[in-house]
């Protein structure tokens, strides 16, 4: 097996257990602590859509930020949710968990398990192939030509 193989193979396993290590952290350490955290349902008020620039394969970059309102304590907040899907709404209920220290604070159970199974499955598939490296060669062709 070639150095660079190794390199590569090295590269890809660090980035598969890094990316293992978020996803674990987003599913084990909430982003509110247990013991402060409330539920209760925003409605969304707004979703804004802003477009960057345009990617090199042409496509530009999409964001869409999520405003929602929710009551607490008869006092009504309004946030942006940090996290969008295709299927929301303007006026849909949304479940979100709120700071009872600071209820400005909010968090979206939906967004934050979304970036934990992102994290883990990219993880597996990083480790996996960084495994598989370590342990199988992989042809190296020059010009048509086999050299390793």
């Amino acid at each position: 097996m070639s150095k660079v193989q190794r390199i590569i193979a090295t590269v890809f396993l660090v980035i598969g257990l890094v990316l293992l290590g978020i996803g674990a952290y987003l599913g084990i350490v909430p982003a509110i602590p247990k013991e402060f955290v409330a539920k209760t349902q925003a409605t969304i008020l707004d979703i804004t859509t802003s477009y960057g620039n345009t990617t090199t394969n042409g496509r530009r970059n999409t964001t869409h930020d999520v405003y929602v309102e929710y009551e607490v304590a008869d006092q009504k907040y309004e946030r942006m949710l940090g996290y969008y899907n295709s299927s929301m709404a303007v006026g849909q209920q949304v479940e979100i968990e709120y700071d009872t220290r600071d209820p400005n604070v909010i968090s979206s159970p939906a967004g934050r398990m979304l970036g934990t199974i992102i994290c883990l499955a990219l993880g597996v598939v990083f480790a996996v192939l960084g495994v598989i490296l370590q342990f199988k060669p992989v042809p190296v062709f020059i010009n048509r030509r086999r050299v390793a």
